[in-house]
């Protein structure tokens, strides 16, 4: 379904649709469709005649970003930059609540607040165990927080496990087009020392993190 020109969109949740720019949105009144033998659109999938600025996996980004901004000439944004949201705050709870006292009122309280706004079905009553609990959690927050920048930290704290499983594989592009292939290194679980504490300390370099 993930291959194909126009994948099933109305059957992904409401969160998707106010998340991503993609084949049959409409932005700034207008239906962005792929480019098909030199007709307009924005999604155009990447082939070797992709034309210059058009997307490489056909989708753009749509979350926190004002409809009502010009963008007929190159300036810089007037709108202001989101650093932290609510929706952050109750998922960082969630899942703290999770591993200290497991999944209970105040973890469904907290998720089922997270997802009234946007129309999406309560939370289970229940989880089979703290790791269903925490599995879950961990992909609301992979869907909420899509796009703001905190995968790549959130993948490193889950630990090699959750790494080795979510970031092998190849990504396509909604034609087939192959796009990248991840390849998974523990040594991304850790950052390097700096060069320059180890030049301060030379006593650091025989301590430096694995792979580097």
């Amino acid at each position: 379904e993930g291959t194909t020109a126009t994948p099933p969109y109305d059957k992904l949740e409401p969160r998707f649709k106010a998340t991503i720019l993609y084949n049959g949105a409409t932005w700034k009144g207008r239906t962005i469709a792929s480019y098909v033998n030199g007709t307009d659109g924005w999604a155009a999938w990447k082939t070797d005649a992709k034309p210059e600025g058009r997307s490489t996996t056909g989708y753009y980004l749509r979350k926190l970003v004002d409809e009502t901004h010009s963008f007929t000439s190159v300036q810089a944004s007037t709108q202001p930059w989101t650093e932290i949201r609510y929706a952050e705050v109750l998922l960082t709870f969630a899942e703290a609540r999770i591993v200290n006292s497991g999944w209970d009122g105040e973890v469904q309280a907290a998720l089922n607040d997270l997802r009234d706004r946007c129309g999406m079905p309560n939370v289970p009553a229940t989880m089979p165990s703290k790791d269903a609990a925490l599995e879950f959690v961990r992909n609301e927050r992979r869907i909420e927080l899509a796009g703001e920048g905190h995968r790549y930290d959130d993948i490193r704290r889950y630990g090699s496990a959750y790494g080795q499983k979510s970031m092998n594989g190849i990504t396509y592009a909604p034609n087939g087009y192959k796009l990248i292939e991840k390849k998974w290194n523990d040594r991304i679980l850790l950052m390097p020392i700096p060069q320059n504490a180890m030049d301060l300390n030379p006593l650091l370099k025989d301590d430096q993190n694995p792979g580097y």
